[in-house]
């Protein structure tokens, strides 16, 4: 079974104690973070537990939906760009819990998991569009 880098969105660092002391209660990150956490990810959890549990390990799916569509709705929609805004942006920071995935992880996860994120997880046709660029 493949086991998943350690992700921890509470993560505390040493100024200020923690990220979430850096954003309002009723910041976008945390309804990300909650959304999430309700949906059903289990067509991208069964393709990554199909794969040879050697090698590196890969990002949790929730980290990675989190952060693909927390950057969709700020206007975010590169890899390169979501890679970056991990390290500049607190938002993005508080969602992938100071982890940074590099643009490359993105790209492919958006690019292997499609079919999941156009088909079961959002039915709307117009954004599956927009996730393809």
């Amino acid at each position: 079974m493949k086991r998943y880098r350690p992700w921890d969105p509470n993560q505390t660092v040493l100024f200020p104690p923690s990220l979430s002391d850096w954003l309002p209660e009723d910041h976008l990150a945390y309804f990300m973070l909650d959304l999430v956490g309700n949906l059903d990810l289990s067509a991208i959890e069964d393709v990554i537990q199909s794969k040879d549990a050697r090698g590196t390990r890969p990002y949790d799916p929730q980290v990675m939906v989190a952060l693909l569509l927390y950057g969709y709705c700020v206007g975010v929609r590169s890899s390169r760009r979501i890679e970056r805004a991990t390290h500049e942006d607190i938002g993005f920071r508080l969602i992938c819990g100071d982890i940074h995935p590099d643009h490359s992880a993105i790209s492919v996860f958006r690019k292997q998991h499609f079919t999941a994120l156009s088909g079961s997880l959002f039915r709307s046709s117009s954004f599956a569009k927009r996730l393809a660029w």
